[in-house]
């Protein structure tokens, strides 16, 4: 979510849009966590069966994010800035590794709207959404298409080592009995 907040926010002024966009965008953004924050200490109502796929889709978000509950609002969002910094931090050593010439918050700003594209239901981790938006993205600030392109598909390959390695150590808490 912070990384999408980014990418809305950054693609908003990149574009030369005005302020306000942004600042309407932020503060949506808090009044929906705000209410979600809200859905998810809100008990669920004895003898209400949730109606329809979607309800059920949303009783069993619910259920599945009640461990988040118990976290504290400020360490968590401590924590998350702290996950986004180092993030932010991979992301602009993985740039310089690369040679890749253009500034921080352009990365920032850059790689954040790749989070977006990810999103379409087009493709699969955002690959070919993610490189094309790199390569236009990346063109406006005097980065040539091959180091774009190398960039994206650097990325995607730290992001699947990334996710595979979540994915192992999920596997292995999915086999533990639940702690009580």
């Amino acid at each position: 979510a912070p990384s999408l907040l980014i990418g809305l926010v950054g693609g908003v002024l990149y574009l030369g849009f005005s302020p306000w966009p942004v600042a309407g965008i932020v503060v949506a953004s808090l009044a929906e966590l705000w209410g979600l924050w809200r859905y998810l200490k809100r008990p669920p109502r004895p003898g209400m069966a949730p109606g329809g796929r979607w309800g059920k889709l949303l009783e069993h978000a619910r259920e599945a994010c009640r461990p988040l509950l118990a976290l504290r609002p400020l360490p968590l969002a401590g924590y998350l800035a702290a996950v986004q910094a180092l993030f932010f931090l991979y992301v602009v050593l993985l740039a310089r590794a690369l040679h890749l010439e253009t500034g921080t918050l352009h990365l920032v700003f850059f790689v954040s709207l790749f989070a977006l594209s990810r999103l379409l239901p087009i493709s699969l981790m955002g690959v070919g959404t993610r490189d094309a938006l790199a390569v236009l993205l990346f063109q406006t600030v005097g980065v040539a298409q091959e180091e774009a392109l190398s960039f994206s598909l650097a990325f995607l390959l730290v992001d699947f080592v990334y996710l595979m390695g979540g994915f192992g150590v999920y596997l292995k808490l999915a086999g533990r009995p639940p702690e009580r």
